[in-house]
């Protein structure tokens, strides 16, 4: 019969920078000192990272030992992210408009919709996001 193991507390986790991106990975306890001085890293605990949806804008601060956000750059993946969703949505709403269309029905709210979809890059919230739950804030629809 298998126990259950936290391995949480056998794994610790390092972060660096490779080729201008912040890494973070698994390392066991024995090998930590080894990693740390390879990559130039130091050790962290994954619940004092910042959410990974943004790693691309991670920044090492090294001298506080922590991962901080560029909020520019994580302003422009959040506006990356709602574009792509955007386009899934685009694509019902052009299925909803023809439908409509064909049947005659009014197409004020599908306008309204398709409108509020354009306009969400454009949200002032993106541009007075401080940190990265305000972000998060901001949803499509």
């Amino acid at each position: 019969m298998l126990k259950y193991c936290n391995f949480t507390k056998m794994v610790h986790y390092i972060v660096y920078e490779d080729k201008g991106f912040v890494r973070y990975c698994p390392v066991s306890p024995q090998r930590l000192d080894h990693y740390i001085k390879l990559y130039n890293g130091f050790e962290v605990d994954l619940k004092d990272l910042p959410h990974t949806a943004y790693q691309k804008n991670w920044v090492l601060d090294r001298e506080n030992q922590r991962v901080t956000v560029d909020m520019v750059g994580a302003v422009e993946t959040k506006k990356e992210h709602l574009r792509e969703w955007r386009k899934l949505l685009f694509e019902e709403l052009d299925r909803e408009y023809i439908e409509a269309l064909s049947r005659g029905r009014d197409l004020t709210d599908l306008k309204v919709r398709q409108q509020k979809l354009r306009d969400i890059t454009k949200d002032v919230r993106l541009k007075n996001a401080k940190n990265l739950d305000d972000l998060d804030q901001i949803k499509l629809l």
